[in-house]
Parts: C-alpha cells; sequence; structure tokens
C-alpha cells in the first residue's frame, strides 16, 4: 500500500467537516421576480434559542447575497454571519513548506519536512527519528524484467542514521501535532476552495425563546417573460387580453407553496465581487535618520476665497406630494430591489388598484377568463403583479401562469409605413390600457372571432403600455388595400432685399407628396399614414394629424371599393445671399426681366441700371484683354525675331528686314500700352460708378 496515499487519506477524513444544522433550514416562502434580471427571495420559520441557519448558495451567487441580505429577528440578536473565505491557492499555502504540486508527490511531500520528528510504522516495529531526507532508487526484478521505484526514508535516530523503505511501512506521522494541524487546515481550504460550485452560508442567531424568522435576499435570476393572447372581438371597442408569465425556478431548491410576486420595471442593479479578497497597495516610506525631517513642499496659494455661511435662504418651489398607499406599499415590498430592506409579506399588502375583469360573459368566443390572475399595483417606475393563491415548483422547472385578463379598448387599423412595404399597409390593432396599471412588454398571439370560429391571424410585439395609454400593434400585410403616393420637391422665390451689395432672396422649400388609397372591395378601411418628419420643415396640408417622434400620423376612413387621394405638404422658409458684383451681365438682365421673382417697376429699373453698368464694365475688360493679347502676341514674335537674328551676320539682308521689322513692332507696342492705359482709366471709372451704385442701393 501507498503509504502517503494513506496518510493523505486520513488526513481528509479527519478534516472533512459535517456541518451540523442547529436548527431547519428555513424554507423559501416568497419570490418576487423581476424583468431586470433580479430576484428578491424570502425565507421564513421558527427558530428556538440560539440557532446557526444553513444556506446552501452557488459560488457565483455569494456576491449577490453579500450585497442584500437582510435578517429578521424581532426577539433575538445576530451574532454573525459566515462562510468559507474564498482564497487563492498562493494565500493557502503561502506560509506552508509545500505546495499544491508538492502534494502531488511523495518525494517532494515529504521532502519538505525535513528535520520534523515523525515515527515510522512498518508493522512490526516504531522508529522514530528526524527525517533527513527521502530518496527514489531503483531495483532490478527477477529474471531481467525491468525495474521497480522504491523511496528510501532516511531518518537520524538515537542508534544512528536508518533507512526505511516507504513502500514497506503502514504508516508515518509526525510528533509534532503542529505540522499535522497546519496540514489539515491546508487540505480544508482546498476542500472549501476546491471543484464543488455549493458554498455554504451559516446565519448565527441568538436569543432564548421560540420565535419566527426570515431572511431574505435578492440575486440574479432568469427574468420573467411576458406572452399574451388576444382575440378580436365583433363589438369593436373591447377585445379580451389575456398575459401569460412565463418563469423558471433555477435555484438549486424546491419551491413548496410560495408566494409569488412579478415585477415589471428596469430598476438600476450593480453587481461587485465582495467574494473576492483584495489587497490595498501602500506606499513605500523611506527609513528615517536621526534628526532628519521630510517636510512637503509648498506649492504657493492661488487664491483666498471666504464663503459666507449664512447667506439668504431661497425659497423652494417644490411642492411635496403625499404618497398613495399603494405607492408606498409597493416601495416597502420593493426595498429588496432596491437597497436590501425587508420585503412586504404579500398576505399583509393591501392594493388600492387592481385588475378589472369582466363579469358580464361575451357573445363572442374568448379565453378562458382566470379570475385568480394577478392583482396589480403601480408605483413611479414599476409595476407589482401579485398573485393570490400559492404556488410550487421544484427546482429546474419552468412555469406558466396568467398575470392578466381582462378587457381593453381596441381599434383595427391599415397603418402605411413606406419602410416597410411600399404599396400595402399594415393589419394593426390600437390598443388601448383604461386599466389600473400599465403592462410589460412581450410577445403578443392575435386571434380572430369569424363565424363562431377562432383563428390565428398573426404575431405581434407589445411594447410597454402604460396605464392610460395605447400603441399601434401590427400583425400582418393587408394586401387587399393598396397605396402609392408620388413625391414632388418644389422651391417657390419669394421677395428680395438688397443691402451692403447683397441680395437676400426668400425661399419656400416645399414638400409635397400625394397618397393615391383603394379599399377593398367589400370592406371599409381606417386608414393611417405615417408619413416622415423632415428637419425644419412644418405641417402645412392636412391640418389634422397626430405626431410621434419621427412621424406624422393622419387618420383617413375610406369606404369599401372607394379610391381617395390624400395630399400631405411640408413646407420650410429659407434664403439665398447674392453678391452682385458677383453676378455677370446675363444673370442681372434675368432679374431685370423677373425671371427670378415678381418685381415692381422701381426694382426692374434698378437691375436694369445695374446690368447697364456691369455690361460696360466686362465691354471695358474685354477691350482691354484684347489690347493685352495683342501685346502678347507681338512679345512671342520678338523673340522669335531675336533668336533668328542672333544666327546670321550683321551686314545681311535678312537681318535689316527683321531689324526694321522689330522697330515696327516697338512702334505697335507704344501705341497698345497708351491705349491700355487709357482703357484701365476707363475700366476703374467704371467700376467705381458700379460698385457706388450697388452700395447705395437699398430695396
Amino acid at each position: 500500500m501507498n503509504i502517503f496515499k494513506s496518510l493523505i487519506s486520513g488526513l481528509l477524513i479527519s478534516t472533512c467537516i459535517t456541518f451540523s444544522v442547529q436548527a431547519e433550514n428555513l424554507p423559501i416562502s416568497r419570490v418576487v421576480l423581476s424583468t431586470s434580471g433580479m430576484a428578491n427571495f424570502e425565507h421564513s420559520g421558527k427558530v428556538d434559542g440560539n440557532t446557526v441557519i444553513e444556506l446552501p448558495v452557488r459560488s457565483n451567487q455569494v456576491d449577490d447575497i453579500l450585497k442584500s441580505l437582510v435578517i429578521f429577528d424581532a426577539k433575538g440578536s445576530i451574532s454573525g454571519v459566515t462562510l468559507p473565505s474564498k482564497k487563492s491557492l498562493n494565500q493557502i499555502f503561502r506560509d506552508l513548506p509545500f505546495n499544491k504540486k508538492d502534494l502531488q508527490s511523495n518525494l517532494f511531500f515529504l521532502n519538505s519536512y525535513q528535520g520534523a520528528e515523525v515515527i515510522v510504522d512498518d508493522g512490526d516495529d516504531e522508529i522514530e527519528g528526524k527525517l533527513i531526507s527521502l530518496k527514489k532508487f531503483k531495483v532490478k526484478l527477477d529474471n531481467d524484467e525491468g525495474f521497480i521505484s522504491h523511496h528510501n526514508i532516511n531518518l537520524l535516530t538515537e542508534d544512528g542514521i536508518k533507512q526505511v523503505i516507504l513502500e514497506d511501512i503502514t504508516s508515518i506521522k509526525f510528533k509534532d501535532e503542529k505540522i499535522t494541524d497546519e496540514i489539515k487546515k491546508a487540505l480544508n481550504e482546498m476542500l472549501n476552495n476546491g471543484n464543488s460550485d455549493e458554498k455554504l452560508l451559516k446565519i448565527n442567531l441568538q436569543g432564548d425563546d421560540k420565535r419566527s424568522v426570515k431572511i431574505a435576499y435578492v440575486m440574479e435570476a432568469p427574468l420573467w417573460k411576458s406572452a399574451y393572447r388576444i382575440v378580436l372581438s365583433n363589438d369593436k371597442s373591447k377585445s379580451f387580453v389575456q398575459g401569460w408569465a412565463v418563469l423558471e425556478n433555477t435555484t438549486n431548491s424546491d419551491w413548496e407553496n410560495i408566494d409569488l410576486s412579478l415585477v415589471s420595471g428596469n430598476p438600476v442593479t450593480y453587481s461587485q465581487s465582495l467574494y473576492e479578497p483584495y489587497f490595498v497597495s501602500r506606499p513605500s516610506l523611506p527609513v528615517e535618520v536621526l534628526g532628519r525631517i521630510m517636510p512637503r513642499i509648498d506649492t504657493g496659494t492661488i487664491e483666498e476665497q471666504y464663503q459666507n455661511a449664512a447667506g439668504p435662504k431661497k425659497k423652494s418651489n417644490y411642492k411635496s406630494r403625499a404618497r398613495s398607499k399603494a405607492d408606498m406599499q409597493f416601495k416597502d415590498s420593493m426595498m429588496g430591489f432596491a437597497a436590501g430592506a425587508p420585503p412586504m409579506p404579500m398576505a399583509d399588502m393591501e392594493l388600492t388598484e387592481s385588475v378589472s375583469i369582466a363579469s358580464a360573459p361575451m357573445k363572442q368566443n374568448i379565453i378562458a377568463q382566470n379570475y385568480n390572475a394577478a392583482a396589480s399595483s403601480e408605483a413611479t417606475t414599476q409595476v407589482l403583479f401579485n398573485f393570490p393563491n400559492k404556488f410550487s415548483l421544484k427546482s429546474g422547472e419552468t412555469m406558466m401562469l396568467p398575470f392578466v385578463s381582462r378587457n381593453l379598448p381596441m381599434e383595427n387599423i391599415a397603418l402605411y409605413q413606406a419602410d416597410t412595404h411600399p404599396t400595402h399597409p399594415l393589419a394593426s390593432v390600437k390598443i388601448t390600457n383604461d386599466g389600473n396599471s400599465g403592462l410589460p412588454p412581450g410577445i403578443l398571439t392575435i386571434y380572430e372571432d369569424s363565424n363562431s370560429k377562432v383563428n390565428f391571424i398573426g404575431d405581434a410585439k407589445l411594447p410597454v403600455l402604460s396605464k392610460g395609454d395605447d400603441r399601434l400593434v401590427s400583425y400582418a400585410l393587408d394586401s387587399k388595400t393598396t397605396i402609392n403616393k408620388e413625391v414632388k420637391n418644389i422651391q417657390k422665390q419669394g421677395a428680395i432685399s438688397i443691402a451692403n451689395g447683397v441680395i437676400k432672396q426668400n425661399i419656400k422649400y416645399i414638400s409635397e407628396t400625394i397618397y393615391t388609397i383603394k379599399a377593398p372591395e367589400s370592406e371599409d378601411r381606417l386608414i393611417m399614414i405615417e408619413h416622415p418628419k423632415m428637419h425644419g420643415y412644418k405641417m402645412v396640408e392636412p391640418v389634422k394629424f397626430a405626431k410621434t417622434d419621427k412621424y406624422y400620423r393622419i387618420k383617413l376612413p375610406i369606404e369599401q371599393g372607394k379610391t381617395i387621394k390624400q395630399k400631405v405638404i411640408l413646407a420650410k422658409d429659407g434664403y439665398n445671399n447674392i453678391r452682385i458684383s458677383n453676378l455677370s451681365y446675363q444673370a442681372l438682365s434675368a432679374y431685370a426681366a423677373g425671371k427670378n421673382g415678381k418685381f415692381s417697376k422701381n426694382e426692374i429699373k434698378i437691375f436694369e441700371n445695374i446690368a447697364n453698368l456691369k455690361l460696360s464694365v466686362e465691354r471695358a475688360k474685354t477691350s482691354l484683354n484684347q489690347l493685352n493679347s495683342k501685346k502678347d502676341k507681338i512679345f512671342k514674335d520678338q523673340n522669335r525675331l531675336r533668336d533668328n537674328m542672333r544666327a546670321i551676320p550683321n551686314n545681311s539682308d535678312v537681318k535689316k528686314r527683321y531689324l526694321k521689322k522689330f522697330n515696327n513692332q516697338e512702334n505697335q507696342l507704344e501705341d497698345i500700352n497708351m491705349q491700355s492705359e487709357k482703357l484701365q482709366k476707363e475700366l476703374n471709372t467704371r467700376t467705381a460708378k458700379l460698385e457706388e451704385f450697388i452700395r447705395n442701393i437699398k430695396l
């Protein structure tokens, strides 16, 4: 037998603690599930005297319980809540001569205790001595069949050094009980921090009498889901809605006869690693030498400021509002979600608001109305659904419960969304929540009561439906109804003003859409067009519409077989700024001819004068450009003549001819320069006259 395995097994057996339960575990008595992904659990029961309540929790639940656990023991006191500390392997083996890896080897483990006094029992005798070392050696088997490994234990005894083969002894133990205790402690820590996913949390209560105790906490849980059913009735004013909650028990405990509540809302929730040990780093302080001081360096004063504490008090405009009784009860019940306060028992809650359930039987086919549906109460940010009955649900099971059962006003609408489908509207239902509380979001299955038969007609997504609010839900494409649209973008030029040489002309930007709608041959339709908003534009036509954040909604009733047209006009005002000096003669002539707006005779005359002045300037520029072109042409020809004259003799006839031509060109250049100077002065005069005229215009 491997003595090392025997030693470890014995230590494990001696250190595995069976936690005795001094009181029965308090069963779960109440569960509040939230759509935020958190759940409020409440345990309740009776204890007697000093009691230790044991609560097994999973490792991933410990942080939430440490964050939110509350204990109610009116006649007793709490002496502490404990659970095995979460330590790293480095912490467990920090003060030990061996590490976790050494436990896998006889050689390394026992050699880590060199010098320790041990008692070795080989079955016949006990040998006491100090452990010198443990060494591995190989023994050759008979018939040359190989080798086998053994270990020699070298001991220092009173009779000298003795060797004992480890594989031949039955036990080995340390004489110093402190060594045995530290090995036990290490093994126990490894057990508590090993692969087990369950931690045992102990709540220590002190008291003298038999008494009722409750504990409550909030921890992560699957959010409960909403799934609605609607049967559209022949009575267009109201139809029946039933909402079912789908929930799971993912805890490691069965729920037996519990009170169940559901919360719809989005509270702020955090997680924090409270179970993980953290160590704060500290700055290193140098060793002080006697007589040495280290004053703090002064960075100087920036500003001196004195606050007057006795300033005048401003009167607050805030009006305090008394909370309703249902609101206060709801907040008291949900304190476990906010700050770990005790949830209020459902039996003690007096709900002032509850779901109204139709009492009169309906003529059409409807879903069975469950009179045990949840009663609801509404607070500022959340809705609480309390069930009148108790429920049981085993660990790992899923349950579905009706939490809403009521009649709601509904209206059939054909909703046209061009970006969803360009030619057909969506069959939709406008649902108005006239109940006492809001409805959480969820999937919606829609049935239609037709000739005493209930037919499935589509699914939809129900958004959050607050109390007194309404929402449109779409469930199918209405291919019987056809809608086409034609879009025109128009710019209308308006009045102008002139100041500082700039024309400012008002412009009306118009977006015109014409919707052509054809109803089915044998059915009326109530059409709702969603027309997209445009930045800066306002609705001009029609005058009656509703608005969402991104769309205008236009409602149009249309009789069967009819075709109607609806014009939608959006408009915004704008303007153009044009500097007159940048306009050409042709552009100014267009203003003078009234092509850019309707102008008075005086305004037309002004533009005619500007156009004429601009024309005279442009003509002067043209003449000047022509002279400059001639000058450039002569310059190019003179460069050619210079190059040719360098290549021919001085007394040749050709060179004489070139010189004569060069002289004539110089005369032409003098004449052109005189004309250019005269034209430049004329251009400057005309330009100044134009600029002065423009500068003095105020229209």
